[in-house]
């Protein structure tokens, strides 16, 4: 008998500690695809049941939430999960994954589109912010559409609305501007030379040049 309890005593105490390591550990930064975040984003080695139990909505893509203590106990509290704060630092980051949409990537849609829109030859584009960068979601499908697209002939300006990829059903607004002027091509020498060389015709490449600019 005695030999009994004590199997179960201690059959307990591993239930027991079983389930305070299940609720104790944190991920302290973890990475989601979708609109939501689960339970299993937040705590670690919960079971299917739990873990897959959204409470949040992810943060747009690129985007990272924060989840502090205080927020942790009472998520914690309401789903059932014995987890104790261990400190007012315990804390879970959760970002969004998303896909780089680069300024080279809009010039080159935007200028399809003008082109589309009958744009004449011998014209380029470019965003007035070069460094421009936008994130969208890793959904299926294009990263943006081109909404809206205005483009004044005399100024040599363009004004795009972009609706970027935001997720399921969800699509975000952006407007970006840049200007349209022409360019020509003129050869270039493709080395460097001394002074009395002669130049040939195959010493020099073709490079487009923004017409207005060439010295």
């Amino acid at each position: 008998m005695k030999r009994l309890a004590a199997f179960l005593f201690l059959a307990v105490l591993a239930a027991f500690g079983a389930v305070r390591a299940e609720a104790q550990v944190l991920r302290p930064r973890t990475m989601v695809d979708g609109d939501l975040i689960r339970l299993g984003d937040l705590f670690a080695a919960l079971p299917t049941e739990k873990a897959t139990r959204a409470i949040a909505p992810a943060p747009a893509p690129g985007r990272t939430t924060l989840f502090d203590a205080a927020a942790l106990v009472q998520i914690a509290r309401e789903n059932g999960i014995a987890w104790t704060m261990h400190s007012r630092f315990d804390r879970v980051l959760v970002q969004r994954t998303s896909r780089t949409i680069t300024a080279d990537e809009i010039e080159e849609r935007v200028f399809a589109a003008l082109k589309d829109d009958g744009l004449e030859d011998g014209m380029k584009i470019e965003l007035i912010n070069r460094r421009l960068t936008l994130e969208a979601a890793t959904d299926p499908g294009p990263a943006f559409e081109i909404q809206a697209l205005n483009y004044e002939k005399r100024e040599g300006v363009f004004v795009a609305t972009l609706a970027v990829d935001g997720g399921t059903d969800v699509t975000v607004p952006v407007e970006v501007r840049g200007r349209v002027f022409r360019v020509s091509r003129v050869p270039v020498l493709a080395r460097p030379f001394r002074h009395g060389q002669v130049i040939r015709a195959d010493d020099l490449v073709w490079k487009e040049q923004r017409a207005g600019s060439l010295e």
